[in-house]
């Protein structure tokens, strides 16, 4: 539910304010650290974790099949 909410929210915005794929990346990053900045935890270990779940994602994403051509703002 939360990556759908964000995704939506993405779209929507893209209407309004046209950002580059980058600067949607930059953004989602950014939001990314400050919240694992706002946890009550070890910054070191939280950067492990992410590193290690984004390097898991992008295995997934290269070993996924594509049912549909790729479209949309997000």
């Amino acid at each position: 539910e939360i990556i759908n909410l964000l995704l939506s929210k993405i779209s929507n915005e893209i209407t309004i304010y046209n950002p580059s794929n980058g600067d949607i990346i930059q953004a989602i990053c950014m939001a990314l650290v400050i919240r694992c900045r706002i946890i009550d935890y070890d910054i070191e270990k939280l950067e492990k974790i992410v590193n290690e779940r984004l390097k898991i994602a992008f295995s997934d994403a290269k070993n996924a099949e594509v049912n549909e051509p790729l479209s949309g703002n997000s």
